[in-house]
């Protein structure tokens, strides 16, 4: 444990933890000055304390039971990369680093590696740097729907996403998905609450800078927003929105645009890539997923999961229970022979249990997700896109949670509204929770048998 003590500065991470905090606590006040700035305040404070709390516990948990302090083999690589990306600037060297093959995500390895070399940052600090990502994404999901819902609704999501084990759980870990949880929540915001009071520079400005910074952690997440963004336009500038205030040409629309954005999403997600680690090309992707769909393929340990991956066109038809199977995945799987290194996934794989048991208020909201402060471009951007990428990353990326990690905040938000409608809703609820339990039931059965 010494030597896993040596390489981390736990002063240093206190030290900006204060920091961050002062700087979230001032950002608060500078955006609500009209007042309502108290429940922010104990919100921000809630979520950025519950998260570094969690950094040092996952942390010192994992070093006590046998591990190295990392919970997935990506922030173990990304700590490893960024000390070599601080040993060549410290040697002057060639430091800059990007992905071999496909999409060049290039952001957070070389973001980490120049934090490494010019504020002396560390693994804990980083992790505390993400846990201040998460609670500044917790106040947009609340301002969100607020805009588009209700106080109370609000509210209800922002504590979900500031309790929430899952999102909790990111937001400690040495990963960039809660800086890509902020961006998307941070443009989604800006589209949905800002540029709505009329357009104005720095609004502009944040767009152009959350979406370059999201260009460069995930291009494939870009392609959809950046279509919303230019629908938005459309729509804002143009007569063309009259012609959708009939419903049914809304539905077809919405449809049509549904069709176009799943294209360039599930594309993307399929050519990204990292080494080997990723898929390069959509011929690697097909191969790959082939691999994983045959019980003999060896060293791919992808069990029952196998049975629902979706290799071709005539694979759509498994689509439904792909999308089922990594909403609710990872469920805890107990063993006495796990290696330490693998304590970090069952940690979360028991977090998720949470979110499993909110499914039914998930699926609720999902159906009640409308308002009269709802524009077309909303529904798109709250409710539907995070459909088109569950869809996507069942199809590609199904059994890697950290993808899945980018939608909990849209589970969280649909949850919310499920929880208002639960009284109107109470036998409804009663068949999901039915529904959901067979199912879970029965999956865990099937995989058992057929693992």
């Amino acid at each position: 444990m010494t030597s896993y003590l040596d390489d981390i500065d736990i002063l240093l991470s206190l030290g900006v933890a204060a920091a961050l905090y002062v700087i979230g606590l001032v950002l608060i006040k500078l955006n609500n000055q009209r007042g309502g700035a108290a429940f922010l305040t104990k919100l921000f404070t809630a979520a950025f304390l519950l998260r570094v709390g969690a950094v040092f516990g996952v942390y010192f948990f994992l070093i006590s039971a046998g591990g190295d302090g990392y919970v997935i083999d990506d922030d173990r690589s990304y700590n490893r990369t960024a000390l070599e990306i601080a040993a060549a600037l410290e040697e002057r060297r060639p430091a800059f680093k990007q992905y071999g093959s496909g999409f060049v995500n290039i952001a957070y390895f070389n973001l980490n590696g120049f934090l490494y070399h010019y504020l002396n940052f560390d693994t804990l600090t980083m992790r505390i740097l993400n846990s201040f990502f998460g609670a500044i994404a917790v106040l947009l999901v609340f301002k969100i729907m607020l805009q588009l819902f209700d106080s109370r609704t609000a509210k209800i999501a922002a504590i979900l996403c500031a309790f929430i084990p899952n999102m909790i759980f990111w937001s400690a870990s040495q990963v960039k998905d809660p800086l890509i949880i902020l961006c998307t929540m941070a443009i989604i915001y800006l589209l949905v609450c800002r540029f709505r009071r009329g357009f104005s520079l720095l609004s502009a400005i944040a767009y152009l800078f959350f979406m370059f910074l999201l260009w460069h952690l995930r291009k494939d997440f870009c392609f959809p927003l950046i279509a919303v963004s230019l629908v938005w336009i459309v729509f804002r500038y143009t007569a063309i929105s009259r012609y959708f205030d009939n419903a049914r040409r809304a539905t077809a629309m919405k449809i049509a645009i549904l069709c176009v954005l799943s294209l360039p999403l599930l594309l993307g997600l399929g050519m990204t890539g990292a080494g080997e680690k990723f898929l390069g090309t959509m011929i690697q992707f097909n191969e790959f997923q082939k691999a994983l769909s045959v019980p003999e393929s060896s060293g791919t340990r992808v069990g029952f999961s196998r049975y629902l991956r979706v290799v071709s066109a005539g694979d759509f038809y498994k689509l439904p229970p792909a999308m089922a199977f990594t909403a609710i995945s990872p469920l805890p799987v107990f063993t006495t022979n796990a290696n330490p290194a693998s304590y970090g996934t069952l940690i979360y794989s028991t977090a998720n249990i949470f979110l499993v048991f909110m499914m039914p208020f998930i699926a609720l909201g999902l159906f009640k997700f409308k308002s009269p402060n709802m524009q077309f471009t909303d529904e798109l951007l709250v409710r539907w896109l995070p459909l088109i990428t569950l869809a996507s990353i069942s199809i590609i990326y199904m059994g890697i949670p950290r993808y899945k990690a980018s939608i909990v905040p849209y589970f969280l938000m649909w949850a919310a509204l499920g929880w208002r409608y639960r009284k109107k809703n109470h036998s409804l609820l009663l068949m999901l929770y039915g529904i959901s339990i067979v199912g879970v039931l029965g999956a865990v059965l099937l995989a058992t048998m057929l693992r």
